[in-house]
């Protein structure tokens, strides 16, 4: 580092104004690392002393911005409800089709199934999906289509059913029915591992 590197670099220093890319300018790397260092603590320093002054002169402390002060005020949540309000509110939740489920009134029940001829990598994929999901069995669907496929879910007393679909042997979607009314979701599966491919930390 020659003289007029070093001058540049203290000159930023005793400025006040701390650059850590000051140390740009160094071409030796251990000077630039310790000079990056310098440049840490010092802005450090700074800051300290700033936090002090402000404490001195009795401000009070910076709030800091989180998720929840920084919200916006939305028309649609519910705070501070009259007795009207609530009633409208238990009504509508008591017409919701989902209400059962989250009241949990029924146990789930799960088929998984895949598309026509599963291949290895995708009938294990099922497979190990029973294991982490409970209450629920893995079937092939015989050609059978979607819409006959739920019928015979809902006559057997199926919740959920789960397709799994494969391309070029690797399993890329996963269809998910809540029976009887739905909803229904599509879900995109990428790099999906199995068991025995996952490496052991």
């Amino acid at each position: 580092m020659d003289h007029t590197e070093t001058k540049f670099v203290q000159d930023e220093v005793e400025g006040g104004a701390v650059h850590l890319n000051s140390a740009n300018r160094i071409r030796n790397k251990t000077l630039r690392r310790a000079q990056v260092r310098k440049d840490k603590r010092q802005k450090n320093k700074l800051k300290k002393a700033e936090r002090k002054k402000r404490k001195d002169a009795g401000l009070p402390k910076n709030v800091p911005k989180t998720i929840d002060n920084m919200r916006e005020k939305d028309d649609t949540m519910l705070v501070d409800m009259d007795e009207e309000d609530q009633l409208e509110l238990n009504l509508e939740l008591e017409r919701d089709e989902l209400s059962s489920y989250f009241q949990r009134t029924y146990e789930p029940k799960v088929l998984i199934t895949f598309s026509d001829n599963p291949h290895q990598k995708c009938r294990i994929f099922g497979r190990e999906l029973t294991r982490v999901i409970p209450n629920s069995v893995s079937l092939y669907r015989n050609r059978s289509g979607v819409k006959k496929m739920v019928k015979s879910a809902i006559d057997k007393g199926f919740t959920d059913i789960i397709v799994i679909n494969e391309d070029r042997y690797q399993p890329n979607g996963m269809l998910v029915i809540h029976l009887p009314d739905g909803p229904t979701a599509h879900f995109r599966l990428s790099n999906v591992k199995l068991t025995p491919e996952l490496k052991v930390c």
